[in-house]
């Protein structure tokens, strides 16, 4: 929501939606937050070049933590492997790297907002944002990802073999 701003609308977690790669490529439009995605930063920088990547950092355990409030458990060495990927991209030249905790402060949410977008952001933007915790419906989106469990597991392979 943060950076779907005039006549841009980003998606979110696209990939479990999508049944093969083109498709994804297809629905990336003008942009979307993917944390399932990380493993195939290569292909996806291989296949769009001017892709802008910025990974916001938090540790792995955390994320974990999270999930478990959810009820979802055994998911801290998937998130170590993403964390390792997410390392990955981070030193690539032009990825902008930021820390989760630093969400909450205007600076680095307009260094996000002007490398994916382009454009400063407005003060006006931060202060309709500012405090608001926006979460994904998480029964919903786990529901979709048990739904889509087969196309999710044919789309990273078919990845993984075009990587």
């Amino acid at each position: 929501m943060f950076l779907s701003y005039r006549e841009r609308v980003i998606g979110h977690d696209i990939g479990p939606d999508c049944g093969y790669p083109n498709e994804f490529f297809l629905r990336l439009g003008q942009g979307t937050c993917e944390t399932g995605a990380a493993f195939a930063w290569k292909f996806i920088r291989r296949v769009k070049p001017c892709v802008r990547f910025v990974v916001v950092r938090r540790d792995p355990f955390e994320v974990a933590d999270s999930l478990a409030r959810y009820g979802l458990t055994g998911f801290l060495s998937e998130m170590q492997s993403r964390d390792d990927d997410l390392m990955q991209i981070s030193e690539e030249p032009g990825t902008l790297t930021v820390e989760y905790h630093d969400l909450v402060n205007p600076e680095p949410c307009a260094d996000i907002f002007a490398h994916c977008l382009g454009e400063v952001m407005p003060d006006w933007w931060w202060q309709r944002y500012d405090g608001l915790n926006i979460q994904v419906d998480m029964a919903k989106q786990i529901e979709k990802l048990v739904r889509n469990a087969d196309r999710i597991s044919k789309l990273k392979a078919d990845v993984r073999r075009q990587a």
